[in-house]
């Protein structure tokens, strides 16, 4: 299924990725990573000023397997699981989506409170994909807009311009996705 939701650009698409690879994936991120705290650059200091405090919260967790900075934690097998999503992402997509540029594996809890960002700036001119590993009542919220709910092996596509931040589950303990950031081909 296809879905475009109108004005934003946004193209909503369920990939046929087996849903066993999924769960190897999730195998494998639960059991053969490490996990870092998502702050930007230089905001380390809120992460100790706020899970130390009664009610404290985290901004979530990622991986980087991949892209142009030194703190890549390369790893053969979510690269290769990566590339085989985003081709299967091409078949589908409207987007004219050109090579990977960074690959971050984003893994949310219930204390997780994200806020609002764009993962690339208009002047990069490049997309973003997340893409989700399993079903959870978490998602992906676009500022202006509403939350998607997480659905497993459905892609959501987009500029990465947009505003967007990733919504915590609620009801489960865990939320895992793929978030690609490509250079936009048009």
């Amino acid at each position: 299924m296809k879905k475009i939701i109108k004005d934003l650009n946004i193209e909503v698409l369920d990939i046929p990725f087996p849903k066993d690879s999924n769960k190897q994936i999730l195998s494998y991120l639960t059991g053969h990573t490490s996990w870092n705290f998502a702050t930007d650059l230089g905001q380390d200091h809120l992460i100790m000023n706020n899970i130390t405090k009664p009610n404290g919260n985290d901004y979530g967790f990622y991986r980087r397997t991949f892209g142009d900075v030194p703190q890549n934690q390369h790893d053969a097998f979510l690269n290769t699981m990566a590339q085989t999503i985003k081709f299967m992402i091409d078949e589908k997509s409207d987007f004219n989506i050109g090579p990977i540029q960074r690959i971050y594996w984003n893994m949310y809890v219930n204390s997780s409170t994200m806020v609002h960002h764009r993962d690339k700036e208009i002047k990069d001119n490049c997309i973003s994909i997340v893409y989700n590993l399993h079903n959870n009542d978490g998602g992906t919220n676009f500022y202006d807009y509403k939350t998607i709910t997480s659905k497993e092996s459905q892609a959501l596509v987009f500029k990465s311009e947009i505003l967007h931040k990733g919504v915590a589950p609620k009801k489960i303990p865990f939320r895992f996705c793929l978030n690609m950031v490509c250079k936009n081909n048009d």
